[in-house]
């Protein structure tokens, strides 16, 4: 499969006919083929995971897909107004948290994220990627210990339902707002999965943080595995 880093959380991978997107708002999509099997994914309605400029993919390729977290609500009338075809409704399909859906040859799962939303988990043809949104370890400094115990212990119950489950693919936040705390999340999830390839994302353009997460000690038993991301429009085939 090939994957291109977009911007921030959003990423495409493409493989076998299929395209899945993942939380664009921002940046140049790649192009793809015209008969490809689109798969669009949000994982929640922050407008850095999520614009309408998503629906313009039906404006040139015939074959899309939406999975909008249910929190997305858009009717047809505000689609309208704001220059969207509303027959776009129907290529949307809502997504809950703990759910699993079978779509054409696709499988998809989500989990219940710890901010808003969901992460979505993606099967076929014998492949297995995970795209977190905003599902993450979010430790603030500026929190009471109570709170970031108790994200601490909701992250953990959300990434144990996935515990020794391989994935060739991983999007997983390393958020430099969170300080030191910035790979609690990451670490916690390559811990309890079989993951191949993770990928940093969420981190502002900051991109020495990934830096930073490949060369602390504390992660060097998933270093290998971590994909350097050194701009917009970076690929990789895996």
């Amino acid at each position: 499969m090939k994957i291109t880093y977009i911007h921030h959380s959003a990423f495409a991978v493409v493989g076998d006919k299929k395209v899945f997107i993942f939380d664009y708002f921002l940046g140049e999509l790649p192009q793809f083929d015209e008969n490809a099997q689109i798969y669009a994914f949000a994982s929640h309605k922050h407008p850095d995971h999520f614009s309408l400029d998503l629906f313009h993919l039906l404006e040139k390729y015939n074959h899309v897909t939406y999975f909008l977290a249910n929190g997305i609500r858009l009717n047809e009338k505000y689609l309208e107004r704001k220059g969207i075809n509303p027959a776009v409704k129907s290529r949307m399909i809502p997504v809950k948290r703990h759910m699993r859906t079978k779509h054409n040859d696709i499988v998809v799962e989500t989990l219940e994220s710890t901010d808003t939303g969901v992460a979505f988990i993606v099967e076929w043809d014998g492949k297995t990627i995970y795209h977190a949104g905003d599902l993450n370890w979010w430790h603030w400094n500026m929190g009471t210990e109570e709170e970031n115990e108790r994200m601490g212990l909701r992250y953990r119950e959300e990434i144990d339902r996935l515990k020794g489950r391989h994935f060739d693919a991983a999007f997983v936040p390393v958020d430099p707002r969170l300080e030191d705390a910035y790979d609690y999340g990451i670490r916690y999830f390559m811990e309890q999965t079989d993951t191949a390839n993770v990928f940093p994302m969420h981190f502002w353009r900051d991109y020495g943080i990934v830096d930073k997460l490949v060369q602390s000690e504390r992660n060097s038993f998933f270093a290998d595995r971590v994909k350097a991301i050194c701009g917009e429009g970076d690929t990789w085939e895996i």
